[in-house]
């Protein structure tokens, strides 16, 4: 037995070098086709976009693979930060290639003189909106935030509003949107599956109060325990504000509340 286990143990440790050189290389590829993207506005290669997509979906797939495999054999460390990483350049991606595809498909010229804006916006709007995983204390921020920087745009096409939106989603809000299929109309209909979903008022706003009154109690003296303390009691009352509620005679309530969550000698 100890010798089958001697002779499994080289064996797993070469597949595991092997995927992760699998990984490394889609990266690589990942990385050629977005200096594909960037040159695109200088030297645009229409010809290019069908091959370079199908470039793309081969290497998604065999990442998503490679990423599935390493976690079944227990190499999987930081991997689901990694597949998010890799997930969103997919998404930009494919957003933009197809975007270019449908734009040739219209006109029947490639468009030279496309603005930068419109070409990079998308790739900004990764970094500018946090992440929704359908918990509702961030419901109000992340709706706010689409509203202004893509719901409310009239230069990004829907196909990239669609990569946009999908891409700063995961967890349960993710599984509520997964099956809808990467098409032009994808963008207004899981935007109104979320608003449906996760807008309920009375359930946000219950959210905020119970952060409010469930902070945890402090057992001992603790500087930055007690600014975590101060600083969660104003962010959610300045949502609740923010949703028109009148925090303004809460007063002696959030004192109460924050002077029963200290340790006792504190309060002393």
């Amino acid at each position: 037995m100890q010798a089958l286990t001697s002779s499994l143990i080289p064996n797993m440790e070469e597949r595991w070098k092997k995927l992760i050189r699998v990984c490394a290389n889609t990266k690589g590829a990942f990385t050629r086709l977005e200096r594909f993207v960037e040159k695109y506005l200088i030297d645009p290669k229409p010809e290019q976009l069908e091959v370079r997509l199908k470039l793309v979906n081969e290497n998604w797939e065999k990442y998503s693979e490679t990423q599935d495999e390493l976690q079944e054999i227990g190499h999987d460390t930081n991997s689901q930060q990694k597949r998010d990483e890799m997930e969103e350049r997919y998404f930009f991606l494919t957003g933009f290639i197809q975007t270019k595809m449908k734009e040739l498909e219209l006109t029947g010229v490639p468009e030279s003189n496309v603005t930068t804006e419109l070409i990079v916006k998308p790739k900004l709007l990764h970094l500018s909106i946090s992440k929704f995983s359908g918990n509702l204390q961030d419901c109000v921020t992340f709706k706010d935030t689409c509203l202004s920087l893509i719901v409310d745009s009239t230069t990004i096409p829907n196909i990239q509003m669609f990569h946009c939106l999908v891409s700063a989603i995961n967890g349960d809000a993710k599984r509520v949107i997964q099956h809808i299929p990467v098409i032009e109309q994808g963008f207004r209909v899981t935007w109104e599956i979320l608003v449906e979903r996760y807008e309920n008022e009375s359930l946000i706003i219950n959210t905020h109060i119970d952060n409010i009154m469930k902070l945890p109690c402090l057992t001992s003296e603790n500087s930055s325990q007690l600014r975590h303390l101060v600083d969660t009691t104003k962010c959610n009352l300045k949502v609740l504000k923010a949703m028109k509620q009148i925090t303004d005679c809460w007063d002696m309530i959030i004192i109460h509340n924050l002077v029963q969550r200290l340790d006792n000698k504190t309060k002393m």
